[in-house]
């Protein structure tokens, strides 16, 4: 045992490669690695041209990872005809939050010729793929880098407090980034109304968009602490600008009583699909 111990600890890092590469999860960890490289490509680019290039990029690594785990998930040892076919199968998928993140990535990637880049849209896939990236790293890489023992074992501490101390917090802030991609289209309404005529299909991909984004949010509102935990925390805030006594009075009778009751007349349709076996055990 000892003698196969050292053989794997004085692997070179292109025999780790080379091993690492016959594993999917490999090509996962690879395309969240070109995800946050296209996002800070993305980041820099955008300083010097409109171009959605990077943008698009970045989206398609996400797809890229997110369906290697659907596909380990649902089709491993079932063909996309049986699920079309099972209810059953259809709501798990749907139910599934990767399947989420991979059906706004896709809506954000096939929107992007008509409207740009939607305004914060990569900061969620980027905050998990960084800890992905990490994780993966210190599990399968580091072992294998050209780094003495005392390197290694210092990065593996580092890597260790980054993950487990910044690990809530950075599942807050992706949620807050979600929650915020509803800010970038009230901004766009005015334009929208100036284009409705002039430049139809913009209107069009635009509203689809905010719809899909208003659906993927109240989808992980239903499931996610995080995503509730900011939505309580906007609420929060509003309500103490509302309630200063800067404002009129009438401002918080009208958030609180007639667009909290819109938004959930709107929105209570919105629901993640029953599974049959859920419905038995209630």
């Amino acid at each position: 045992m000892a003698e196969k111990q050292n053989k794997v600890q004085t692997k070179s890092f292109g025999q780790t490669i080379a091993t690492l590469a016959l594993s999917k999860q490999f090509y996962w960890f690879v395309g969240h690695a070109l995800e946050i490289i296209f996002f800070i490509l993305n980041m820099i680019s955008s300083f010097f041209s409109r171009t959605a290039k990077f943008y698009n990029c970045a989206l398609v690594a996400v797809l890229f990872t997110y369906g290697i785990v659907i596909k380990q998930i649902h089709f491993k040892k079932t063909g996309l005809g049986q699920v079309v076919r099972d209810r059953d199968l259809r709501a798990r998928m749907i139910r599934d939050d990767n399947v989420q993140y991979f059906l706004l990535a896709l809506v954000f990637l096939l929107s992007s010729g008509t409207i740009g880049g939607v305004a914060g849209g990569l900061y969620s896939f980027t905050i998990f793929s960084v800890f992905h990236v990490l994780t993966y790293f210190q599990t399968n890489l580091l072992g294998s880098m050209p780094f003495n023992k005392v390197q290694q074992e210092n990065l593996n501490a580092k890597i260790n407090h980054f993950t487990t101390t910044y690990n809530q917090q950075a599942l807050l802030m992706a949620a807050n980034a979600e929650f915020l991609l509803l800010s970038g289209f009230i901004f766009t309404i005015p334009l929208m109304f100036v284009q409705i005529f002039r430049i139809p299909l913009f209107v069009i991909v635009n509203t689809s968009v905010f719809a899909a984004i208003v659906v993927f949010l109240k989808l992980r509102y239903i499931s996610n602490r995080y995503t509730q935990e900011i939505v309580s925390q906007w609420d929060m805030k509003i309500n103490q600008v509302l309630l200063s006594g800067k404002l009129p009075a009438s401002l918080n009778e009208y958030y609180n009583i007639r667009l909290k009751g819109l938004i959930q007349k709107l929105t209570d349709p919105i629901q993640l699909p029953a599974i049959a076996s859920t419905k038995k055990s209630n």
